[in-house]
């Protein structure tokens, strides 16, 4: 009997440090779904875009703005005065009141249905501070996307912070032509990802940056 005791103890040993692995060769378990947090959220198609603190890098670099397909001036019927669509003299950011960066380079999609001459067909004339007149027979510095889009970044690269403003001018003569509609999306390159921001939006519109990626 003591025999048989004597290796029962010897097996329940053996069991225990069986259990216990005291070895450097295995790796820790590392959960890919964890990312160190970082001032600049990481892009997570799963999550989308959250809310930021001001002041805090937003992961946005670059401005979208599209053509609202709706805008009268769009029709045949109307093509208003060789400036159709909503006419887009800027783009800018305002930190605190102050102008830091304007539109740099610009990419132009055109609407692939587009009925009417455009006089104003110079993406160019959207980079820069605002210079677009419209009114007493002078019509210059803006460009009217004729159902189509552009996409910009700033000046220098510049980045979006959170509590940004994005300054946009939509051209209104207030005597002739009126404001049109346009929507706006931001996005990390030229090629997205993007997130709509506005739909809807006219005339001098200001867009408060509080989403970040």
């Amino acid at each position: 009997m003591k025999k048989w005791l004597s290796l029962l103890a010897v097996l329940s040993l053996s069991f225990v440090v069986g259990r216990c692995d005291f070895s450097e060769d295995d790796e820790d378990v590392v959960d890919e779904d964890w990312t160190e947090e970082t001032d600049t959220a990481v892009p997570d198609d799963s999550t989308g875009p959250v809310a930021c603190t001001a002041g805090e890098q937003s992961g946005w670099f670059w401005v979208k703005v599209l053509d609202d397909l709706t805008n009268p001036s769009l029709d045949a019927s109307d093509c208003q005065a060789g400036n159709p669509g909503a006419d887009i003299d800027c783009i800018g950011i305002d930190r605190g009141g102050d102008y830091v960066a304007w539109a740099n380079s610009v990419y132009f999609n055109p609407w692939a249905d587009a009925v009417c001459d455009n006089d104003k067909a110079d993406p160019e004339e959207v980079t820069g501070a605002q210079d677009g007149q419209a009114g007493n027979g002078t019509y210059v510095g803006y460009f009217s996307l004729n159902g189509g889009d552009i996409t910009v970044d700033f000046d220098n690269g510049e980045e979006l912070l959170c509590g940004d403003i994005v300054y946009i001018v939509e051209m209104d003569s207030g005597i002739q032509g009126s404001q049109e509609k346009f929507s706006v999306e931001l996005g990390q390159t030229d090629e997205g990802p993007w997130a709509p921001y506005a739909a809807d939006a006219i005339g001098i519109f200001e867009l408060e940056v509080d989403w970040e990626w």
